[in-house]
């Protein structure tokens, strides 16, 4: 499938300044590549929540599904995020389970990007996903309403960066360990991406 490719801009720290990126969707094999070439052996990635994440895998389980949708962030000729979504999950608000959401099944900074893995070469790699997420949304009618599941140590990142409603662990996510879920109302979406 052809790529379609948004400008967009993140954060160069070293610059500091913001620079010039491109939203790739779908991911292509050269993203997939990169991780595992580049991601997988960045030291400390072994020590991270996603460290047993594998993009090749989860990009093959869903790339002809229509319900899916990919994206990778590029800039510097590196692939610097990846997220992966879905465009049939309900909202979970309190009488809104009538409305659809676009629901983040993964979502990825790279390592390099990362403060818990010791740095961050680019800042802002995953608010620019979140909002492509958003725009997928409200291109499908949804108003921008997009929900997630977080792992522990990204919470603080959709709770006060992002400014969606933490609706508290999701035991029936996961009984062992519970992810707490997160939502963007309409109103919290075009917020975001104003």
């Amino acid at each position: 499938m052809n790529p379609r490719i948004h400008p967009v801009q993140i954060f160069d720290v070293k610059q500091g300044r913001l620079v010039p990126a491109s939203l790739v969707e779908p991911v292509q094999k050269k993203h997939l590549d990169e991780f595992e070439t580049r991601w997988r052996v960045f030291p400390g990635r072994g020590g991270g929540e996603t460290w047993h994440w594998d993009w090749g895998d989860k990009y093959r389980r869903i790339e002809k599904e229509i319900r899916y949708s990919s994206f990778a962030l590029e800039c510097d000729g590196e692939t610097q995020g990846l997220m992966i979504i879905e465009l049939s999950a309900r909202s979970r608000f309190p009488g809104q389970a009538s409305q659809h959401v676009v629901y983040v099944e993964y979502i990825e900074a790279a390592p390099w990007n990362r403060k818990d893995l010791g740095g961050q070469k680019f800042k802002l790699t995953g608010q620019v996903l979140m909002a492509a997420a958003v725009d997928a949304s409200i291109n499908d009618g949804n108003g921008g309403r997009v929900g997630l599941h977080s792992l522990p140590g990204a919470e603080s990142f959709y709770r006060d960066i992002c400014r969606m409603t933490d609706m508290g662990p999701d035991r029936s996510y996961s009984l062992k360990h519970p992810l707490s879920y997160f939502e963007f109302s309409e109103q919290q979406a075009k917020a975001f991406i104003s």
